[in-house]
Parts: structure tokens; C-alpha cells; sequence
């Protein structure tokens, strides 16, 4: 997953850029990550750093079609940017998670409801 959202921030680079080759090539590797999501979620089974909610294996229908939806996204995200289309690529950048994963897009939609947040890094008091 944390190979998502690296792929996630080169895209934001990229767009910013306007390196389309790029935005293809790290758009191909989400969907080509969206094909494998569902392997890491054997039923009811968590690592020590697992982020999952239990909600995943109770809404598995739900949550297993999510990884589809990502894939749809960022398909429309590699094709727009393989033609040089700038409004398209914002457009389908913004439907992926334009913002970051953890507050907009598909990739939000489905850690908003199956993943829980990363605690909170302590501001030291120096």
C-alpha cells in the first residue's frame, strides 16, 4: 500500500509537470497494485502495522470492489494522460485522491471506510 500512495505523490508531481509519460507509467502501476489489494486481506488476519478495520472481512462485497473502482480511476488517469489531455488528467487525478488518499477520491472512499487513521505524531515540546 505504501507503494500506492509513493506511485500517488509521483503522480501529483508529474501532473504538476505536465510529464504525462509519467503519469501514465505511475497510473498503470496503481492499477496493476489494485489487482493484488484484495490477496493482502486473508480473512480476519492482520500484521502488528495493519491499518485494516474488522468492517473489511464484515463488508467484504463492499470493500472488495473498491480496489476495481481505484483501478477504473486511475485506467481513465493513464489513458488521459497517454493522449496529452490536460483537463482530462486533472479531472481523473482529482477522481483518484488529487489531495492525498487520505482525504479525497477513490483511494479515500475505501480508507475512509476500511482503514483506520495513523496515530498522531506527537509535536515535541523542545
Amino acid at each position: 500500500m505504501d507503494a500506492n500512495y509513493d506511485a500517488l505523490k509521483a503522480i501529483k508531481r508529474a501532473v504538476e509537470q505536465k510529464d504525462y509519460a509519467a503519469v501514465t507509467l505511475k497510473a498503470k502501476d496503481i492499477m496493476s497494485a489494485m489487482d493484488k489489494t484484495l490477496d493482502h486481506f486473508p480473512k480476519g488476519v492482520t500484521g502488528e502495522k495493519s491499518r485494516a478495520k474488522p468492517e473489511i472481512w464484515e463488508k467484504w462485497d463492499e470493500f472488495s470492489k473498491r480496489p476495481l473502482k481505484v483501478k477504473e480511476v486511475a485506467g481513465a488517469l493513464a489513458k488521459a494522460a497517454a493522449a496529452k489531455d490536460e483537463a482530462q488528467v486533472q479531472v481523473q487525478f482529482k477522481a483518484l485522491g488529487a489531495e492525498s488518499p487520505f482525504r479525497s477520491g477513490a483511494c479515500y472512499e475505501c480508507h475512509k471506510d476500511f482503514r483506520t487513521s495513523p496515530p498522531r505524531k506527537e509535536k515535541s515540546g523542545g
